[in-house]
């Protein structure tokens, strides 16, 4: 395949970007510099000391871990309390499901009941309006 030639395209040169550092580099006195002031070392006395404590046994407190096998029963078995948790929590939740779902199904008829109710406002106000125009005609008809 032949090689396009590419300064045909663009005839300009591409401009060279210059580094990050330059681009931001300061441009006044008062711009950036990228080095912190140097912090005030006096007054720092906390009252710690280097080695205030230090532990004879570092595992001192841990108890070592038992490698016996625990019986898989045993791990799959709830306890009372939290199984009575549980169900209490699954209790709560369809209560609150179920009056969500009561709450739309209201919502969802006042807006299905809204539509026509307001077709048929908007149908006699229609009518209200286009007697009144007719009574207006007739009494400027009259008075002229």
């Amino acid at each position: 395949m032949a090689s396009s030639n590419h300064d045909a395209w663009f005839p300009e040169q591409p401009t060279r970007l210059c580094s990050l550092d330059a681009m931001i580099a300061p441009r006044s006195s008062h711009a950036f510099t990228p080095s912190l002031p140097p912090l005030p070392e006096h007054d720092w006395d906390f009252g710690w000391e280097e080695n205030m404590f230090i532990p004879q046994d570092p595992y001192a407190g841990f108890e070592e871990a038992s490698t016996t096998v625990v019986d898989a029963a045993a791990n799959d078995s709830i306890p009372p309390q939290l199984s009575s948790d549980i169900l209490e929590l699954q209790d709560m939740f369809r209560k609150r499901l179920d009056s969500m779902e009561t709450r739309i199904v209201v919502a969802q008829r006042y807006v299905n009941n809204l539509v026509p109710w307001s077709m048929e406002v908007h149908e006699k106000y229609s009518k209200l309006l286009e007697m009144a125009e007719k009574q207006e005609k007739r009494a400027t008809d009259t008075n002229t």
